[in-house]
């Protein structure tokens, strides 16, 4: 933002030279390269750490707490097959269960279809589909309760 803001004060200063020859923004694209270039020769280089230079225990455990939340364990993998399997479980039934109700949590959750559109696609009006929807969710939370109390238990 700095080198932005220093390039069109830059502009400013400079529009008198500006002879008209040439287009404007390739002119003021090579004063903000010419910028860049200046400033990249003016910030200090960085030094490589040496086998010697000690990481700081602080920044050890903040590597170790920031690779311990992205990079997921056997553990993680074998919870999430469990979890992806028991949903794939629930939704058969409830699908086999259900059928109606199934396409209508389809309808919201993957297509992400307002409740207008759902009460056009059943024929109902307003107030009946906000009624129905909400029978739906409650149908499905029967459904899948195993899925629930797997993903959200304590640990």
């Amino acid at each position: 933002r700095d080198l932005i803001q220093e390039t069109f004060i830059k502009v400013w200063r400079r529009c008198a030279s500006f002879r008209g020859q040439s287009e404007l923004l390739p002119w003021i694209k090579s004063i903000l390269r010419n910028g860049a270039v200046d400033r990249l020769r003016r910030s200090p280089r960085e030094v490589p750490l040496d086998a010697d230079d000690a990481v700081s225990e602080e920044a050890e455990r903040r590597i170790a707490e920031l690779s311990a939340v992205h990079v997921p364990t056997p553990d993680d993998e074998a919870r999430q097959r469990q979890l992806a399997e028991c949903f794939a479980r629930c939704w058969q039934r409830f699908e086999s269960a259900a059928p109606e109700h199934a396409a209508v949590m389809t309808w919201i959750v993957e297509d992400g279809l307002s409740n207008e559109e759902i009460s056009e696609l059943l024929g109902r009006t307003p107030g009946a589909t906000r009624e129905f929807i909400s029978q739906c969710r409650k149908r499905a939370r029967r459904h899948f309760a195993d899925w629930y109390e797997l993903a959200f238990r304590a640990e």
